[in-house]
């Protein structure tokens, strides 16, 4: 990433770390980057990009969670969000007879990605006196620091807001031992983030599709090939994603929903099989990216000029104004003869190479 980090390190919690720098923390935690829609794909696909925030998890000097943030985008953070640390809360609220002391299990000297042992969930259901051994048990966490890396830039649509439910899940399941499965961990961040898309693709790694049984969001992962180039074009303005949900009608075209349904179903299966100039012909959206264009002229013409002259599948990311674009080796050698003709056309963008994470967020 072309951004270099400014060393600056901004608070959202009254309460000082102090020594918290020479402790050896508890563990650590890596939230990868997403990239949702996917063209076609509005509201229920993303991928999971090599692009990760990373925390790290010490026994809180407070009476309340601290976290600190640092790395190339930690300016840019919503200090007012508090994501992390509202997730945190959030799942132990909803969980609160999950929670146990870190000496009754070995957890936290786990290194398995969450939900792996659902038998061990199973088990943890069976408490009966959680809040007894809350009151009792002096080993009961009070309060946990973070230092968080941030290198996802907020409000670009890379799933900044994702990954940081994400991180917040991650960390108390961990610290408090509540032993959640993916399933139950993806349910949580599904009623806190407003894109579950996101918020499953950063679970799961790979690429994700969201669909819902009742009232619960449920998810599959495909996985694609490894050998595929993610190249990022990322303007210098950001987008809010709930001002850009705002322009998208309440109703749309039947033929419109019909085009995105049909597009995404070969989309899927052109990304599956390898074939990109196939994928990149059902990679164009009739749904949604034509009402935001106002907010986003040079990204969704740079998304047309890739998919129509360079036959790559490319698609506004997320809620923008970022351009997601999707290569595999043999387009990503041609493409590098054109990318400065390219960068010349769209004077402002910074463009990123990165690659699929096929693991997605995970403990360290």
């Amino acid at each position: 990433m072309s951004k270099i980090s400014s060393g600056s390190r901004i608070w959202t919690e009254s309460i000082m770390m102090g020594s918290g720098l020479e402790k050896k923390p508890l563990f650590r935690v890596r939230t990868c980057a997403t990239s949702a829609n996917l063209g076609p794909g509005y509201d229920i696909s993303a991928l999971a990009l090599d692009i990760f925030n990373e925390c790290e998890v010490f026994s809180g000097s407070g009476k309340v969670h601290s976290i600190e943030y640092y790395g190339p985008y930690a300016n840019d953070i919503d200090k007012r969000s508090g994501l992390v640390i509202s997730s945190i809360k959030k799942i132990m609220e909803k969980f609160a007879d999950r929670i146990k002391p870190p000496g009754n299990s070995q957890e936290m000297q786990s290194e398995e990605k969450p939900g792996d042992d659902e038998a061990q969930t199973n088990n943890m259901k069976k408490t009966g006196h959680i809040e007894k051994e809350r009151q009792v048990d002096d080993r009961m966490l009070s309060s946990l620091d973070i230092n968080m890396s941030v290198n996802i830039p907020p409000g670009k649509g890379l799933g900044s807001s994702a990954s940081a439910v994400m991180a917040g899940l991650l960390i108390a399941n961990r610290a408090y031992n509540m032993g959640l499965n993916k399933k139950e961990l993806f349910q949580a961040a599904a009623e806190i983030e407003s894109s579950p898309d996101n918020a499953a693709a950063a679970l799961s790694g790979g690429m994700a599709v969201v669909y819902r049984d009742g009232e619960k969001y449920l998810f599959e992962k495909i996985d694609l090939s490894r050998d595929y180039r993610i190249l990022l074009f990322m303007p210098s303005g950001t987008v809010n994603t709930e001002e850009a949900r705002k322009l998208i009608p309440e109703k749309v075209y039947v033929q419109d929903a019909v085009n995105n349904i049909s597009n995404f179903s070969l989309l899927v299966k052109y990304l599956e099989e390898g074939d990109l100039k196939g994928a990149a012909v059902f990679s164009k959206d009739y749904m949604y990216q034509k009402y935001r264009k106002a907010i986003y002229p040079a990204s969704l013409a740079l998304v047309k000029e890739i998919i129509e002259t360079y036959s790559i599948p490319a698609f506004i990311s997320g809620a923008g104004p970022a351009v997601t674009a999707i290569l595999d080796e043999k387009m990503f050698s041609r493409f590098k003869d054109v990318k400065g003709k390219i960068t010349a056309n769209y004077l402002g963008f910074q463009n990123i190479i990165t690659s699929i994470s096929e693991g997605g967020s995970h403990y360290q």
